[in-house]
Order: structure tokens, then C-alpha cells, then sequence
């Protein structure tokens, strides 16, 4: 059985919660570029960060691509660009979708003054998802831990919502590749 062809994409844009969230937060112990996240505390790079990479980190390290933070304080703070990681720990699926969607949607509440609101995917690309690029989209996770969904119906809600954003990015440009 013959293997089919990688795929390459130019770039990874990911959107979701912390367990996608690549370091949005500045890391007040460490300082400097560190910046906190929400999982992998203790990685193999114990000894630079106290946090290991990520799901999407490895992901786009496999692709040969980033998924820097596309909000960072730290970041915004030392002066370098944006990336295409959308992801916030502590994001709900209302939130995810705002930060595709929305203008100012893409929200970093690290208290003041370390606050920031950028916006969201489609608003900042003019609308136009990269046909060419990867897409990663997960979460629900928060809406549960929030008291959002108490019951099925809310449940199918946070679903839909995830399943409104993904519609976005299609009606945008974006497609599967193949």
C-alpha cells in the first residue's frame, strides 16, 4: 500500500483553551520572554521554562512551523510580531469562537497592566482565512468548569459553537487538503 504524499501547509493557526495555549501570559517568576501556561508544568525544558511544550508546540514543531501566541504580553512587551496561536487558557467555547471571529476577540486578562485585546482571526486577515494553512480548533473543556453547562442543552450549545467557528473559517477560505 503506497503512503500518501505529506501535505505542506504554510502556516499552523490554532484557537482553544489552555490545553492549546502556547505561553499568552508573562511569566512574573521567571520574566523576560517566559511566559506562562496553564498545562505541561513541568517539562523536558525544566530548566529554561517550568513548562513543557504543548499538543499544538509539537504539532507545528513536526510541520516544521510556529505557533507562537498571537496576543502575548511578553511579546507585545519586547517588541516582536504576533504569532498565530489564538488559544487562551482559561477560554470558553464563546470565547474561542470571538477569537476567529470577533474584532477585539482575541482578549489576555493578565490583570493590569498586563492586558491585552487584539483582534480576532478573520479581522485581522481581512476576512480571508490562508487556504493553505492548518487549523487546529478544540475546547469545551472551560465551559464545563464554569458552570456554563449544567445539562445536555447547554452541552449541544458549547458544541455548536465550536461547530459555528469551524463554519467560519470554511466560509472564509479555509478548506481540507488533500
Amino acid at each position: 500500500m503506497a503512503s500518501a504524499p505529506a501535505i505542506a501547509y504554510s502556516s499552523v493557526y490554532v484557537f482553544g483553551d489552555s490545553l492549546s495555549d502556547t505561553g499568552q501570559f508573562p511569566d512574573g517568576e521567571l520574566g523576560g520572554l517566559n511566559t506562562q501556561r496553564f498545562t505541561n508544568r513541568l517539562g523536558p525544558d525544566h530548566d529554561t521554562t517550568p513548562y513543557g511544550p504543548v499538543a499544538t508546540q509539537l504539532l507545528a514543531q513536526k510541520l516544521g512551523l510556529s505557533a507562537i501566541p498571537s496576543t502575548s504580553i511578553g511579546r507585545q512587551q519586547a517588541g516582536l510580531p504576533d504569532g498565530t496561536n489564538y488559544a487562551v487558557g482559561g477560554y470558553a467555547t464563546g470565547q474561542i469562537w470571538a477569537s476567529i471571529t470577533q474584532e477585539g476577540g482575541s482578549v489576555v486578562q493578565a490583570g493590569t497592566p498586563f492586558d491585552r485585546t487584539q483582534n480576532g482571526y478573520l479581522p485581522a486577515v481581512g476576512g480571508m482565512a490562508a487556504p493553505e494553512a492548518l487549523y487546529y480548533i478544540n475546547g469545551g473543556g472551560n465551559d464545563f468548569l464554569s458552570g456554563q453547562v449544567t445539562g445536555p442543552e447547554e452541552a449541544v450549545s458549547a458544541a455548536h459553537t465550536l461547530a459555528d467557528a469551524v463554519d467560519a473559517l470554511a466560509e472564509a477560505g479555509a478548506h481540507a487538503l488533500g
